[in-house]
């Protein structure tokens, strides 16, 4: 009696712990393929922010933004990039003040004007550790996910050498940006290559950039945490302003063009 007792438990355990199982399982694969699941995760990244303080003062970065003001001050075409001969302007600007390094989140991937285009590179040459941007277009090719390198013009790569880097970001459904793209190509992004430009640690292992899934580290609300300027106002600014910063130029428009994504978080 005891022997048919303990089977019969024993039956009734492993049925409980095959349906247990199964169900654990059923509710993963919900989980991780239905909208609810991805928003469980988006919440479990995002709910720390809220009870995380503002970092202590980020002294190493600034920022110069392209913005409506800047292109209101220079009289520049909202359709068009800005004058490269701004740009020649700053970088001189920057490598008087010896600021570090210099990025650009702007693709020079237009002819342009050539005597403006040798000025322009020569101040790169002249500066020294500059970074630029390059792209990847999507090619619709009998409905493939085929995509093409956009690169910065031939004397502007000639002129950074390897220091450049895929301006690539990949935002979640929420148009949220949660974690570093590394684009699948032997190329590093364009913050990977400029974190080797700046040496970082995790950068003197190669294999670490596709090593694994890396999610961003906010320091703290937009505008306030990480030093930032309009162009216009960065030309102006004293002597040795941006002494040993690592500038980063690129554009923050007021508007929206169609079918651009917003990455503000």
């Amino acid at each position: 009696s005891r022997i048919v007792n303990w089977r019969a438990k024993l039956t009734e355990a492993l049925w409980t712990g095959a349906i247990g199982a199964a169900l654990s399982s059923a509710l993963g694969l919900v989980l991780l393929k239905a909208p609810v699941g991805d928003g469980l995760i988006r919440r479990s990244y995002d709910m720390p922010f809220a009870f995380t303080p503002a970092s202590t003062n980020v002294d190493q970065v600034y920022l110069i933004l392209q913005d409506n003001p800047t292109y209101d001050y220079f009289k520049q075409d909202y359709d068009k990039r800005l004058d490269r001969a701004l740009h020649v302007q700053l970088l001189e600007k920057l490598r008087q003040d010896q600021a570090r390094m210099v990025v650009f989140d702007v693709i020079f991937n237009d002819p342009g004007d050539t005597r403006t285009n040798l000025m322009l590179a020569q101040a790169m040459t002249n500066f020294g550790p500059v970074v630029l941007a390059a792209t990847l277009e999507k090619i619709s090719l009998l409905g493939g996910g085929i995509t093409k390198p956009v690169m910065p013009e031939e004397i502007f790569q000639q002129a950074v050498g390897t220091n450049w880097g895929y301006s690539l970001v990949k935002p979640d459904g929420d148009d949220v940006l949660r974690w570093h793209y590394e684009p699948p190509t032997e190329e590093p992004s364009l913050g990977w290559q400029a974190a080797v430009l700046a040496k970082a640690l995790i950068t003197a292992n190669p294999a670490n950039r596709l090593a694994e899934k890396r999610w961003i580290r906010y320091y703290g609300p937009p505008d306030s945490t990480i030093p930032q300027v309009s162009y216009y106002m960065a030309l102006d600014k004293t002597n040795g302003f941006f002494r040993d910063k690592i500038v980063f130029i690129g554009g923050k428009p007021g508007t929206l063009t169609r079918g651009e994504i917003s990455d503000t978080f």
